[in-house]
């Protein structure tokens, strides 16, 4: 094993000895030189090598000691390589130095929140045409309760965007607009998929009822975009006797638009019940009203009231009947013509027939 004295301290030992020995044997060489008695001579030699021999002694007793302690001292710890690991100013394991299998889940570092949609970039006319729909939709509420600030074409360009929530928030927005021919675009709306977006422009009619607003609509009935939504709209808004009237004189492609649509609105049941009513005004009204509609279900049933016991009711039976121009009729209208005492009622039977004989389009 080494030796493990310290240096500095071994080195100045080492010089003393080396100078005293020098001078020792100086002083042999000196003494064995000299001149003079022999006995002298020896007796100093010898008292020299005693010294040498006692200084020799103690340089072999000090390695002995030094060696024996350097013996006593146990084996230093074997050094330990250097781990991976790292602290960080704080005392903390690194992050970079934490093994994979003790990290479980790597540690992603913290998303930045999305900057927020460019809404507030551009004009609201920009905004309205924008890629996003969140944006196209703050920038149509941000016209909300401001009606003469609407970009007219550009919010009903939004009636056709491919987001529903958009489209309703268009409809909400166009709704505020007191103008009445605003109103025809939402009648776009009312055909539109979303179940939200048509209750939308609904709420809207409901809320903007007016006369001049049915009137609009009926103008409506013909064109073949917007009519069967001007026909529901007025249905679901009560004007079934104007849907009616308005088929007495109209085309046979308005006039059965409107039929349907009261057909699938369930007037037609209600006026065959009308017939039955206890009531003579409601069975004339629904008599009347069957004829307009050219209901081919109620032929049955007008039948039967040839025979009432109001003239009035018997009139508009016989009316309506020879207005559906149904053939199966002319048999029950012949039979009344001989039985029924009333000249107005023979009149309306006599008429009926005429017009079953030349049925129009």
């Amino acid at each position: 094993m080494p030796d493990e004295r310290n240096e500095p301290e071994q080195d100045e030992m080492e010089g003393m000895l080396g100078t005293v020995l020098k001078s020792l044997f100086g002083k042999v060489d000196e003494a064995q030189g000299r001149t003079g008695t022999e006995p002298e001579a020896e007796a100093e030699g010898s008292v020299l090598r005693v010294v040498l021999d006692r200084v020799n002694g103690r340089l072999e007793r000090a390695d002995d000691e030094t060696a024996e302690a350097i013996d006593a001292e146990p084996d230093p710890a074997p050094e330990e390589p250097e781990t991976a690991a790292t602290t960080d100013q704080e005392g903390e394991p690194a992050m970079s130095d934490v093994r994979e299998e003790d990290a479980g889940e790597p540690i992603e570092p913290d998303e930045e929140p999305p900057p927020p949609p460019a809404a507030a970039e551009g004009s609201v006319g920009d905004r309205l045409s924008h890629p996003d729909a969140e944006v196209r939709s703050l920038a149509l509420e941000e016209l909300r309760g401001r009606p003469d600030d609407v970009p007219l074409d550009a919010v009903s360009a939004r009636l056709t965007d491919p987001d529903p929530a958009t489209r309703r928030r268009a409809v909400e927005i166009l709704g505020e607009i007191p103008e009445e021919p605003v109103m025809l675009q939402l009648l776009d709306a009312m055909q539109d998929p979303s179940e939200d977006v048509r209750g939308a422009a609904r709420a809207v009619f409901e809320r903007r009822r007016s006369d001049s607003l049915v009137r609009l609509l009926r103008q409506e009935l013909p064109q073949p975009k917007r009519g069967r939504a001007a026909a529901v709209l007025l249905s679901e808004l009560g004007e079934v006797d104007m849907l009616i009237r308005a088929m007495a004189d109209a085309d046979p492609e308005t006039r059965a638009l409107i039929r349907e649509v009261l057909e699938a609105g369930g007037v037609t049941e209600r006026l065959i019940a009308d017939l039955s009513d206890p009531h003579p005004d409601l069975r004339l009204a629904a008599a009347d009203r069957l004829g307009v509609m050219r209901a081919m279900r109620a032929v049955p049933d007008l039948v039967r009231r040839l025979e009432d016991p109001d003239p009035r009711v018997r009139t508009n039976a016989a009316g309506a009947l020879g207005a559906i121009g149904e053939s199966s009729a002319i048999q029950p209208l012949k039979q009344a013509l001989i039985a029924d005492p009333d000249p107005g009622v023979v009149e309306s039977l006599v008429q009926a027939l005429r017009q079953l004989a030349n049925p129009r389009g």
